[in-house]
């Protein structure tokens, strides 16, 4: 098991302490269950102890695993501590930035945003780690980034959250798709029984649906892919339709590649969110987010 592994495990095991939950660990650190289970079990494996006791009720740390938070907490405090400590320290002599950022953001906001930080702070080299809103709570939570950008909900633990701009997601189907002509908008009902071109486990874009629709029934998806441009193209294809951002789809709908249908009973309007350490955010990063802020403004 890798160090930042072992560390995530850690703060699993505590918050499972805290919240009397697997799943709600999980998204606290923004993990699907799935990988927090396989988590838990391979460290229990390399520690030799059983940590957490399950039921239908929930779960529970075992003695041992109560034993451990204890100790995790301890340790992950002191981590923390450093790694904030030499972000401060970075700080002061320029250096380095490391922004994350979920895909929809990094391909239709992010470029603007480093083209204008790289005028105003030459000084200051930046790298953009893309990737899903997941694995970009994820990077942070690890110290892999000094800041992120994520379509998702983000109650995750040892996190600050604030709103940075709004988006909203838009249905859409090809030219010759039935909803192309329909004159009615499609409800949530109907939406959630229909078979779509989703994002993969961990995108924000898919959270948002998933958050909107999954207590409808719903239909298994049409097709399964990891990128926004491959959920466009499946549905300029004909696959079958998709919810994506207006970010995304507003070039093919000028072309007239897609077709915007309208809906009713489903708000498909979101919150952009910038995400960084528990800690104030200090340069070159708190510089970044203005340009951000400013950015997104208009400004």
């Amino acid at each position: 098991m890798s160090r930042d592994a072992e560390l995530t495990t850690m703060r699993l095991l505590v918050l499972i302490g805290d919240l009397g939950s697997v799943g709600k660990a999980a998204r606290r650190l923004g993990m699907a269950q799935s990988n927090a289970s396989r988590a838990l079990a391979r460290y229990e494996r390399v520690t030799g102890l059983h940590l957490v006791d399950r039921s239908a009720s929930g779960s529970r740390l075992s003695p041992h695993g109560e034993l451990v938070a204890t100790w995790a907490e301890e340790a992950l405090r002191a981590v923390d501590d450093f790694t904030h400590a030499v972000a401060s320290l970075r700080a002061e002599v320029g250096g380095h930035l490391a922004v994350g950022a979920s895909q929809t953001i990094a391909e239709y906001l992010a470029p603007r945003w480093l083209a204008r930080f790289r005028i105003e702070h030459p000084e200051v080299e930046v790298t953009l780690k893309v990737a899903n809103s997941e694995d970009t709570l994820h990077a942070l939570a690890t110290g892999v980034i000094d800041i992120g950008f994520v379509e998702s909900p983000a109650d995750v633990t040892g996190v600050r959250v604030n709103m940075l701009l709004s988006d909203e997601l838009a249905l859409v189907v090809a030219p010759g798709h039935p909803w192309a002509r329909r004159s009615r908008p499609v409800d949530a009902a109907e939406l959630a029984a229909t078979a779509l071109v989703v994002r993969e486990p961990g995108s924000g874009t898919r959270g948002t649906l998933d958050a909107l629709l999954d207590d409808l029934g719903r239909a298994d998806p049409a097709l399964e892919v990891s990128s926004n441009s491959a959920v466009l193209g499946s549905v300029v294809a004909g696959v079958a339709p998709a919810v994506l951002s207006r970010l995304v789809v507003d070039a093919a709908l000028r072309t007239g590649q897609v077709v915007d249908v309208p809906t009713t009973g489903v708000d498909l309007r979101r919150p952009l969110r910038v995400v960084w350490p528990d800690a104030p955010l200090v340069p070159p990063a708190s510089d970044f987010l203005a340009v951000a802020r400013a950015e997104s403004a208009g400004g």
